[in-house]
């Protein structure tokens, strides 16, 4: 396989992690990555609703809410501050007003690091601590601008600046810094419009663990740490003074603050997801108040009404509704899918949707990519439903059954409601075989013994007796298969025939759009018919027969005269006037009917697949899964694209190879299951996760992997986020939702899972072969004789033993399990002699990266050969049995050969000499030709072997790799 054939996306989705926020106006600004989104308080709930969103030159640094004094009022607005070192201010509909540029001399650093950038604004000056005691200071006009000139520079003592603001008396700029020993002080500068100089006082020693330095009133300073309050009296003299007050609950340290409404209570919280209220009570008396446990904070906004937003890039933001006794209710506004630290692919099958299982900090999630389908209401029927027509631009749908009998419900409300009255003319004691709306509020619905078309307004109806088998129509005509082969096309209301066309063809499946007419043979196997042009006269009409070659039937060693091996076409619909969605056997294909090429093909199991058209760019298709086919040009071949489908909440026996589809407009749709009707929502494109699984722990997860042989889920958790000091847990769950524990395994104290990789390149040893071949007699009773046994496979859990104090694990396990579907049981313990950061099969083998050296054990545990020579070896990937990728902290990847025919030893073949500090790895073949690789900077590299010489080379070819960037 040639490399350029692979093709690199930078991201399939935008940055979920919500990183900074502030109330600017009525609204919340969030800034997410590089991209600013403004909220508004939604209607219906006590949600947010998306207003506008904006992108920013740069990853988002820091973000300040100030008010300006204008002359209409007093004005919010905003400032961003970028890594890139530009600052700018933006009004609530994150309009650009002004913008400055924050750079320094040639020497500093060329982008900013967001977690060191600290910056405090009033309605006059902006302030920036860029980095090690460089302070950068703006003028702000009346209205909110940035003056002009640059910005002036002044040189700190203070290198290590925790925290700024400025006091409310005068344009003082407090700052809470670190000496470097341990200790922390309060400073004081006095900010001028073209100097800035140190203050008049200094608070020294205040909470070794302070964060935070607000204002909470004239004259008055309070500095929020995790152990103690301080409230600083600035109006003492000569000095300030300061009163300190202890804290009793156990507080983690300090991530985010937000003032309160009145500007003398603040809301804080830590990194263990706890809200605390730092208030004064009394005349120069600090409290502290547990409010309760939510999300992890990455910044806090006060909205008002006693709600609190808790914005995190760890987990899903939040709105908090605050109490008197803390938090009373909590609601999901922003989901986040990362940060992620591991994360496998569950293939499809039929017992088990396809997904991403990922460790995330808030739990294992399952993420799917496409499109989401809620169920609102679901309706049992009277029997098995067999179509779902849509009648009329109010929301009226026909519902057909198994037994020769209809019904009509209304959708109003979003409400499934049985209609009790018809309209005259519709036959509802008969089999609907089509029905459809035409113009002018005309309804059709055909029958097997003929076609009618009614009113809901009371026009009056009209029959035309005929033995109809299929039927489709468009705005203006209706089409007809009639028992005796021909085609007829009909005008309505009044029924009367405008073409008839005899082709001698019984068709399986009919559709219609815009004039043009396709339909598919049953005795005719991948073909399909198109007539197109003026449907009110016959002379001018034209059809064209389209034959197409599926991926299953496309082989190079069968007849194309032979037939045996076609499609069956089963469904047809329109995507766009010259492409056609094919549904078949083999599953969906697009097909340009003018030139027979298969634009795009689906394999959707083994059930025939159906399609319905949604809208004039938009397919949907059905087999033993469901996917939705969309068009976002008419012309462009390259302009097709495919989403998977998932239902919601989805009941036990519901199969899309029997459901029905619909659609309603406003991004509703009408589906059937096998005994009910159900009214749903269907939301946009893109990654969706679902919340954390229940069977994955309270613990943290740190590595996941998928045995689809075994049909489960290893997961490695540790016991918080930062060390596993109790000790981490291996646990095993079902793949099958809502997947359930099958067993769990506790590791030793001070020993946390790293990662886990399922063993299965090799044949199962538990399953039954035989090397002569045997009839269907034989097997059978082979198989009454030899009772089947349960599919096993074979997983290992790499991990390390860090004692306190130690500067690296100097101790680890690899842990051998054999596992099956209701079981799992641990084989092997094999100790190493550092941390296993990774581990993968090679040949017979098991090849694990010990710090510094990849080891080779064989199955009974013993080490048989170690090749060292990585500063640290991270990642393992193994494109062949006798080859091995080695991804290094900082020493970029080598490619190893593993001998194993006499004396098993491991030798060097290639490296790439380039400083690449690898994050992961991955072989992009079934050679060692390619391998694909991220690094510590946020980039994907994809390395090449050199023939004709022992290096790897980047490969920048035909599709030049791009930065990956940071959500």
């Amino acid at each position: 396989m040639v490399l350029h054939h692979h093709r690199y996306v930078a991201t399939a989705k935008a940055a979920t992690a919500v990183t900074h926020c502030g109330v600017v106006g009525r609204r919340l600004v969030v800034a997410k990555g590089t991209t600013l989104e403004a909220y508004r308080r939604a209607a219906a709930d006590d949600g947010l609703e998306l207003v506008v969103a904006s992108r920013v030159c740069g990853r988002i640094a820091a973000l300040l809410v100030f008010r300006s004094e204008e002359d209409e009022g007093s004005t919010e607005r905003a400032v961003v501050v970028t890594e890139q070192r530009r600052a700018c201010v933006m009004s609530s509909e994150l309009e650009t007003l002004s913008s400055t540029d924050l750079s320094e001399f040639p020497g500093g650093p060329r982008t900013l690091e967001a977690g060191k950038i600290v910056a405090a604004v009033d309605r006059n000056v902006f302030a920036c601590h860029v980095y090690d005691g460089l302070l950068k200071c703006v003028g702000l006009g009346p209205d909110g601008s940035f003056r002009g000139g640059k910005p002036s520079c002044a040189r700190l003592t203070e290198l290590r600046v925790i925290d700024l603001c400025f006091s409310r008396s005068r344009t003082l700029l407090c700052a809470l810094h670190d000496d470097g020993g341990g200790r922390r002080h309060v400073s004081s500068y006095e900010v001028g419009s073209n100097e800035t100089r140190p203050g008049p006082w200094v608070v020294r020693d205040v909470d070794p663990t302070a964060r935070f330095v607000v204002a909470p009133g004239d004259n008055l300073l309070l500095v929020i740490g995790e152990r103690e309050l301080g409230l600083v009296d600035l109006s003492a003299n000569p000095q300030p003074r300061l009163s300190r007050v202890a804290i009793a609950a156990n507080v983690a340290p300090l991530a985010a603050r937000a003032v309160l409404d009145d500007a003398r209570r603040w809301v804080v919280g830590d990194e263990a997801g706890n809200l605390y209220c730092a208030m004064i009570v009394a005349p120069r008396k600090p409290r502290l108040q547990v409010l309760g446990k939510s999300a992890r904070p990455s910044c806090l906004a006060y909205l008002g009404d006693a709600r609190v937003f808790v914005g995190s890039a760890f987990v899903d933001s939040k709105v908090a509704t605050l109490g008197p006794e803390g938090i009373t209710a909590e609601k999901v506004v922003i989901p986040n899918l990362g940060p992620i630290l591991d994360a496998c692919v569950v293939q499809p099958s039929a017992s088990r949707r396809g997904a991403i299982i990922a460790a995330c900090h808030g739990g294992l999630r399952v993420l799917r990519e496409g499109v989401q389908i809620e169920p609102r209401v679901w309706v049992p029927a009277a029997s098995a439903p067999r179509g779902l027509w849509e009648i009329g631009n109010n929301g009226v749908i026909l519902v057909t059954y198994a037994i020769p009998t209809s019904a009509l419900f209304s959708t109003a409300n979003d409400e499934l409601e049985r209609v009790p009255v018809c309209p005259e003319g519709l036959r509802t004691d008969e089999r609907t075989v089509f029905c459809g709306a035409m113009k002018k509020d005309w309804v059709v619905q055909v029958t097997p013994n003929g076609v009618a078309s009614f009113s809901f307004s009371n026009k009056g109806s009209s029959w035309w007796a005929c033995r109809a088998t299929l039927a489709a129509c468009d705005a203006s005509r209706l089409i007809v298969a009639l028992c005796d082969k021909t085609l007829r096309v009909l005008e309505v209301p009044t029924l009367t025939t405008v073409i008839a066309t005899r082709h001698g063809i019984e068709p399986s499946c009919l559709a219609a759009r815009r004039g043009a007419i396709a339909w598919a043979d049953w005795s005719t196997y991948s073909a399909v018919y198109h007539l197109r042009g003026d449907l009110t006269n016959s002379p001018t009409t034209t059809t064209t027969t389209t034959r197409y070659r599926s991926s299953s039937s496309s082989s190079s060693t069968r007849d194309d005269d032979d037939d045996d091996d076609d499609d069956a076409v089963t469904s047809i619909a329109f995507l766009r006037d010259n492409v056609l969605v094919v549904g078949s056997l083999s599953g969906v294909h697009a097909v340009d009917v003018d030139g027979g090429e298969v634009l795009l093909s689906i394999p959707l199991g083994r059930a025939p697949a159906r399609v319905w058209a949604l809208k004039d760019d938009e397919v949907l298709c059905a087999g033993d899964r469901a996917v939705i086919v969309s068009s976002t040009n008419n012309t462009a071949a390259a302009a097709l694209a495919c989403a998977a489908v998932h239902l919601e909440k989805e009941p036990p026996d519901f199969l899309w190879a029997w459901c029905c589809a619909v659609p309603l407009g406003d991004g509703r749709l009408a589906i059937s299951g096998r005994d009910r009707v159900a009214l749903c929502s269907a939301s946009s494109r893109g990654m969706r996760a679902s919340p954390a699984i229940p069977g994955g722990g309270d613990d943290q997860p740190r590595c996941v992997c998928h045995s689809a042989a075994a049909g489960v889920l290893a997961v490695g958790t540790a016991a918080d986020l930062n060390h596993a000091t109790k000790g981490g847990v291996s646990s095993f769950l079902s793949d099958v939702e809502p997947y359930d524990r099958v067993s769990s395994f506790d590791l030793d104290d001070f020993e946390e899972p790293l990662c886990c990789r399922v063993m299965d390149n090799n044949s199962d040893s538990d399953s039954v072969s035989s090397s002569k071949k045997t009839t269907d007699v034989e097997g059978f009773l082979a198989s009454l004789r030899v009772p089947r046994r349960r599919p096993r496979s074979r997983v290992v859990f790499g991990t390390s033993v860090q004692s306190p104090g130690e500067f690296e694990p100097s101790a680890g396990r690899v842990l051998v399990f054999s596992v099956s579907r209701d079981m799992a049981t641990l084989e092997e313990a094999i100790e190493a002699r550092g941390a296993v950061y990774d581990a993968c099969p090679v040949g017979p083998y098991i090849a694990a990266a010990v710090n510094h050296a990849v080891v080779l054990y064989d199955h009974k545990g013993r080490q048989i050969s170690c090749f060292e020579g990585f500063v640290v070896a991270l990642g393992l990937a193994s494109p062949a049995p006798n080859r091995l990728f080695v991804g290094d902290l900082m020493r970029s990847v080598a490619l190893l050969q593993v001998e194993v025919e006499s004396s098993p030893r491991i030798l060097e073949v290639a490296r790439d000499y380039a400083a690449n500090w690898i994050s992961a790895i991955a072989a992009l073949t079934d050679d060692d030709s390619s391998v694909l690789c991220a690094e510590a900077s946020h980039n994907l590299v994809a390395l090449r072997k050199n023939e004709d010489s022992r290096s790897l080379r980047l490969h920048l070819g035909q599709d030049r790799l791009r930065p990956s960037g940071r959500f």
